[in-house]
């Protein structure tokens, strides 16, 4: 956690990255960890080599996504949810820090900076106590984003590694104003078969 938060305090040019065939973890993970960066003055670009799919564009920021590689001058590539870097699609800057922020026993640790717990039920449990750790006051775009990952990720709590960090972070997510219902209906109700 300390090498990820001093990373992220020191880069002033962020570049997050979601992996392709992007689920709303990896989306919702990169989306509160770039909105909280950006209110301490960060300059945050989004890249995923695939669209962001249909049901997850009702989270706040999934425009400003681009299906371009990270720029070769950011100071910081920041990769969530994923296990290889071969996850990206596409050529990761050579030169900056890559941090690697990620919940998989896969996890290669290819990262410069590492935070990889498997006992997380989900990368979005992970950034957002980055956000915490980085003392950023949650908003509730911010907090819909980190709910998204969490929910999907545990099948609706339902599946084993919902645990009570994973509660209790929902719990936090929801009183900082994460919107339940737009989650529940442009996720799980929004379904097309």
């Amino acid at each position: 956690m300390k090498d990820t938060v001093a990373a992220l305090r020191g880069a002033k040019r962020i570049a997050l990255v979601s992996h392709r065939d992007p689920d709303p973890d990896t989306i919702g993970s990169a989306l509160a960890l770039g909105l909280g960066l950006e209110t301490l003055g960060k300059n945050v670009s989004w890249h995923c080599a695939d669209p962001v799919p249909e049901q997850q564009r009702f989270l706040h920021g999934t425009e400003r996504f681009t299906q371009d590689p990270p720029p070769e001058d950011v100071d910081l590539v920041v990769t969530v949810d994923f296990g290889s870097v071969d996850r990206a699609k596409f050529a990761l800057p050579a030169r900056p820090t890559l941090v690697n922020i990620d919940h998989h026993a896969s996890n290669d640790h290819f990262g410069s900076a590492n935070l990889v717990d498997v006992t997380a039920a989900a990368s979005a449990e992970l950034v957002s106590r980055v956000i915490d750790e980085l003392g950023i006051k949650w908003t509730p775009e911010m907090a819909t984003a980190a709910l998204v990952g969490i929910m999907t990720d545990t099948g609706s709590f339902q599946f084993p590694s919902t645990d009570a960090r994973a509660l209790d972070r929902a719990a936090r997510l929801r009183e900082a104003g994460a919107d339940l219902q737009a989650i529940t209906y442009n996720i799980f109700r929004n379904k097309r078969f």
